[in-house]
């Protein structure tokens, strides 16, 4: 088949296509702006994800790392020594009030 079958033929040419790869269908049957779209979209829920589940791991060891900090509370400046002692201490009662 030469180029004026495809265009005598288009159904030949998109079945051709799909034996090439998904991609190249996605080209045919969308524009490019959808595809650039369907991208933009993974690309944001998959921040959001990884952002979900790193936000979730930290949150067990609240107390060690508040412990850490206190710890090295000279790192921080004045006005977050005081709220991070307060932060601790509230983690620390609760968590000896409250075990798992």
């Amino acid at each position: 088949m030469g180029h004026l079958d495809n265009e005598r033929y288009p159904e030949q040419h998109i079945a051709g296509d799909q034996t090439k790869g998904r991609n190249n269908l996605k080209l045919t049957t969308m524009g490019i702006a959808e595809v650039k779209l369907i991208t933009r979209i993974r690309v944001n829920l998959s921040i959001v994800i990884t952002g979900l589940a790193i936000s979730g791991i930290t949150a067990f060891p609240l107390e060690s790392e508040l412990a850490w900090m206190v710890n090295n509370i000279s790192a921080f400046p004045a006005f977050m020594q005081e709220w991070l002692i307060t932060i601790y201490n509230a983690i620390s009662d609760t968590n000896k009030r409250y075990p798992t």
